[in-house]
């Protein structure tokens, strides 16, 4: 008799078990749009407990994920994390987990972005155009002219500009990388007045890798805000050769630098997403702001027979005129495609 009853109950147990996982559902009651928060008919006594995850599912579709902030007996609040416009009255609730189709929407993803030119730059130098016997005679400040980088060629700096980001959306943060090649200019300057046809032929260029990590809060359904970190560390390289227009086998590297630096930033995104899983499309425009340099390094070479006594110190007058170093306010723009893992 005894084993027939443990039997009994064993057997209305696992009816409750599956009793229960059928009822872990609820309807949206109430929407407030300004918190971002829905009110569910159902509470403590059907499983929806504080800090639980569920989802909003329209039809089968899931439309919306969130958490369980507050609950009583027979309701609950939850706050919704994104996608907050899709959810409507009379939507059905879900604690998530309790089936595969209610596994989280908001997984990771993969962005690749293609990142066009920018108003200005974390690093920044100074274009260099040699002057030679144009400099003012003995004593002169400097043999070079020189002029911003990324304000006068603001167009035509950036030969290309690519990035990758990973992205958690559950959890609101993005890592990213991202390289850049600057163009480089080509200059020529007469050298030594002595030997006609002499010319300094100058090349300066840069490249640039990065990486960053943003936190982002959505602000409307696709749009996002957030704060994050950049670092940023840019190489420039610069070099002068002595040319000669009638012996096109002839050149002499006189001038050689390579500055570069680590560049921090605070970066302050703004990014709209069209969510198409598992694809999608994002555009945006990220503020960043330099705050410090750190491992500044230059490493100038100066052999400038002709006219390196016209300065102090040719290799210092080199490195001074280059002027390598944190750049200004940055707005950087970005438009990527990305893919749900």
């Amino acid at each position: 008799m005894i084993r027939n009853v443990g039997r009994y109950l064993r057997a209305c147990a696992a009816l409750l078990g599956i009793f229960s996982l059928s009822v872990q559902a609820a309807t949206v009651t109430s929407i407030s749009r300004k918190k971002k928060m829905i009110i569910i008919d159902e509470g403590r006594e059907d499983g929806f407990i504080k800090g639980k995850k569920v989802c909003v599912f329209n039809s089968d579709k899931r439309v919306a994920c969130g958490v369980v902030i507050r609950v009583k007996k027979n309701r609950a609040q939850v706050k919704i994390n994104r996608d907050f416009l899709k959810v409507k009255k009379g939507f059905e609730v879900r604690i998530r987990g309790a089936s595969k189709d209610d596994e989280p929407e908001y997984g990771p993803a993969l962005r690749f972005l293609a990142l066009p030119v920018p108003v200005g730059a974390p690093a920044n130098y100074q274009l260099l155009t040699y002057l030679g016997a144009n400099a003012a005679g003995e004593g002169s400040s400097s043999l070079w002219q020189s002029e911003e980088s990324y304000t006068s060629n603001a167009n035509a700096l950036i030969s290309f500009s690519v990035g990758v980001e990973f992205e958690q959306r559950y959890w609101q943060v993005r890592f990213g990388a991202r390289v850049r090649e600057y163009q480089s200019h080509k200059r020529a300057a007469d050298y030594d007045l002595a030997l006609p046809g002499t010319f300094l032929q100058t090349e300066q260029s840069a490249s640039a890798s990065g990486v960053y990590v943003d936190y982002f809060v959505p602000l409307l359904d696709g749009l996002d805000v957030g704060v994050g970190v950049d670092f940023d560390q840019t190489t420039m390289k610069f070099y002068g050769e002595v040319r000669d227009d009638f012996d096109s086998s002839y050149n002499e590297r006189i001038y050689n630098l390579e500055s570069s630096g680590l560049v921090t930033s605070l970066r302050l995104p703004v990014r709209y997403n069209s969510y198409l899983d598992p694809m999608g499309l994002s555009f945006g425009l990220t503020s960043m702001i330099p705050l410090y340099v750190a491992g500044l390094s230059n490493v100038a070479q100066a052999n400038d027979t002709v006219h390196g006594s016209l300065v102090q110190d040719a290799q210092q007058d080199l490195v001074d005129s280059a002027n390598f170093r944190a750049g200004g306010f940055t707005v950087e723009v970005a438009l990527g495609l990305y893919l749900s893992l």
